[in-house]
């Protein structure tokens, strides 16, 4: 479906897919002897936590998108989080704004997204002298002009024009920024809350992500038709009644 959509991008990591596919899996019986695990497997992800990027960053021209396609889905857990980049760089204070104008970062590729040494790379040992590509800090939208924050794989990176160490300094900075937009906790509110499944799974979710889940009691979790005629008996009885001419508004106030 990609590739109806552009040019796809091929990642020949499976004998048996389309280049463009890359098969991300998580096999428990393979987790327990990575030994003599096929060797795709043994180099991808498993099932280790992976760190927020931008995917493709070192690559001279990063594809412009890509499709995700479960097929086959955990009871709990698999949470994958997307950051809003627009929002990271609109909100970054007005002197990191200004350091980073202009500025080109180099995006290294030694690693993937588990911190495994990706097949045929060595890490640097002097990032600044790394031969990367380089892209720029704040990408300029084309066609909207929006601006947004283009940050790769942390480590490894390096803000060219800076020494080592601040460099380092700056990416700490900006990468505390991008992840600010990050889920931090989630809450469940309105009728569909009732629903023991969506409970009892939002718990499980959050409890395997560390993050906080408020769900309110089952004497809150009242349907809105119920709250609305709850509240017009309040108003009938106290003698509001609206015009004929009333129509639906949901800023309506009560």
């Amino acid at each position: 479906m990609a590739i109806w959509m552009g040019e796809g991008v091929p990642v020949p990591l499976e004998d048996d897919l389309p280049p463009e596919i890359l098969l991300v899996d998580n096999e428990p019986d393979l987790n327990k002897d990575l030994a003599s695990a096929p060797q795709n497997y043994s180099r991808g992800l498993q099932a280790k936590p992976l760190h927020w990027h931008s995917d493709n960053s070192y690559r001279e021209v990063p594809p412009r998108g890509s499709l995700f396609y479960m097929h086959v889905a955990p009871e709990a857990g698999g949470v994958t989080h997307f950051l809003n980049m627009y929002d990271a760089y609109n909100d970054l204070p007005g002197d990191l704004i200004a350091v980073i104008e202009g500025r080109w970062s180099k995006q290294d590729r030694t690693l993937n997204s588990a911190d495994t040494i990706q097949p045929g790379r060595t890490p640097p040992t002097d990032v600044s002298m790394a031969d990367n590509v380089a892209h720029p800090l704040a990408r300029i939208h084309p066609a909207t002009g929006r601006i947004a924050l283009y940050l790769g794989r942390r480590q490894y990176q390096y803000i060219c024009g800076h020494s080592v160490k601040d460099s380092e300094t700056l990416l700490d900075r900006l990468f505390e920024a991008a992840r600010a937009y990050g889920t931090r906790s989630v809450g469940l509110a309105g009728g569909v809350s009732a629903n023991s499944r969506l409970r009892a799974d939002a718990a499980g979710r959050g409890a395997a992500h560390d993050v906080p889940v408020f769900v309110p009691s089952l004497a809150l979790s009242t349907d809105n038709a119920a709250m609305i005629a709850a509240a017009g008996l309040r108003r009938q009885r106290a003698g509001l009644v609206g015009a004929l001419d009333l129509n639906a508004d949901a800023a309506l106030a009560l």
